[in-house]
């Protein structure tokens, strides 16, 4: 047995289930033929090139070998999850073809690497393990699933992108009028107009007339009435008061109404 693993877990190999080699310096993954029970593995910060050697470790489930300098993987078919993060492996036409047999896998984690950089690299994995749960730390949901069981362009170039065709909705056809609808809609259009006029009419007072003829009258603005009933009260007020001087107000009066006059034409 390799002296650092025998330092991590001196005891009965076949007992061992879960195994830290982190932070070990390792360069190579040591032998762990003798470990048949174990499912847990992590190898995070060494110094990594080759991640073999495991393939007779058939009870491995999950792998952890972030933060190495890997290149190269050859791996337990039986494996769930597997995370190798910050490592080397670059072309990934070669990394999907090992990681292909791998039918069992459920979560892959392979951020950091050169070959994420890669066009269309989401659907890419997905088409080759469509049975990922969890993808670069994302969950596979159901617009994965469409955008993966479509026909890839392959006029694209850097991004995938999808069209819907659009549906053209048909166009509305406009009803004209008929005559009688016609005729109902002028009328409405003159009562509309017959009341406008009536509340202008009632914005309007007439006067007494100034003349001596009583068919004269003065149109003014409403906002000038009260200058008339106020002086209709004066008039009242004085002849009860002063019957003497109703001469003299007649004077006042007849005076106000000729200045009322004046001022409307």
């Amino acid at each position: 047995m390799d002296p650092i693993v025998l330092a991590v877990y001196p005891g009965n190999p076949k007992r061992c289930i879960d195994l830290y080699l982190s932070d070990k310096e390792l360069t190579y993954v040591p032998d762990l033929g003798r470990f048949s029970n174990l499912e847990r593995l992590w190898l995070n910060s060494n110094k990594i090139t080759d991640l073999v050697g495991l393939s007779d470790n058939i009870t491995l489930r999950e792998l952890y070998a972030n933060s190495n300098i890997i290149t190269d993987i050859v791996l337990p078919k039986h494996l769930e999850v597997l995370s190798i993060r910050n490592n080397r492996l670059r072309n990934l036409d070669l990394l999907l073809t090992k990681l292909k047999t791998l039918t069992s896998l459920k979560r892959l984690d392979l951020r950091g690497n050169p070959a994420e950089k890669e066009r269309m690299f989401r659907r890419r994995v997905l088409e080759v393990l469509p049975q990922l749960e969890l993808l670069n730390g994302l969950l596979v949901d159901r617009y994965d699933r469409v955008i993966t069981s479509e026909p890839a362009n392959p006029d694209a170039n850097k991004t995938l992108t999808t069209t819907k065709k659009k549906t053209r909705k048909p166009k509305r056809k406009v009803r004209q009028a008929s005559i009688t609808e016609r005729d109902l809609a002028k009328e409405a259009l003159e009562i509309s107009e017959r009341r406008r006029r009536e509340r202008e009419e009632k914005l309007t007072v007439k006067v007494a007339p100034v003349k001596k003829n009583d068919t004269d009258f003065v149109t003014i603005p409403q906002h000038l009435d009260f200058l008339s009933q106020r002086n209709d009260t004066l008039l009242n007020r004085k002849e009860e008061e002063a019957p003497t001087q109703t001469k003299d107000f007649y004077v006042f009066s007849n005076t106000f109404n000729h200045s009322i006059h004046k001022f409307s034409n």
